[in-house]
């Protein structure tokens, strides 16, 4: 549902992601996870997504930037749909 409020009206997708854990005791456990999906010109997404006043960090998939909703806390929710609705 929060990632389904982010993409409403704008030409990006909700995806199923593997969310990684991090370092540690393990680097290479993952979750299943939900990302909204932004495609063309992942690497300028990103870098315009790093530049924002508040920085939006995504990782890059097969040519898309993905922003992974396990790591979007429900109090920037608005932020990111402001990002993903200008691009």
């Amino acid at each position: 549902a929060r990632a389904a409020r982010i993409v409403a009206g704008t030409k990006a997708e909700i995806v199923e992601s593997r969310s990684v854990l991090g370092g540690g005791t393990t680097p290479t456990e993952t979750l299943l996870s939900i990302a909204v999906a932004l495609s063309g010109h992942a690497t300028e997404l990103h870098a315009k997504f790093l530049t924002l006043d508040v920085p939006i960090v995504g990782r890059i998939e097969r040519d898309r930037l993905l922003l992974d909703m396990r790591t979007v806390s429900a109090g920037h929710e608005d932020l990111v749909r402001a990002a993903v609705a200008t691009m």
